[in-house]
């Protein structure tokens, strides 16, 4: 439990340094002439994002989804 917990403060923290660097790049770069290639940018925001939201999963999402997936597909038995 302890490493999920060090594992996803490392993630937050990763995605408030992402996002700081992006804005400070944003106001600064274009002074010196520069301008931030945003696509990778956002691809690695993107990632951390998603790192972070499946690291919540526990082993009761897991649960309570393997239970909505049976009560799905009992309902679509049921309605052919």
């Amino acid at each position: 439990m302890e490493v999920a917990h060090e594992q996803r403060a490392r993630i937050r923290n990763e995605l408030l340094w992402e996002l700081k660097t992006n804005e400070y790049d944003c106001d600064v770069m274009p002074h010196y002439g520069l301008v931030p290639d945003w696509f990778p940018r956002y691809k690695r925001l993107a990632q951390l994002i998603e790192e972070y939201l499946y690291s919540e999963h526990t082993e009761l999402d897991k649960e309570l989804w393997q239970e909505q997936k049976a009560q799905r597909n009992k309902q679509r038995e049921t309605e052919g």
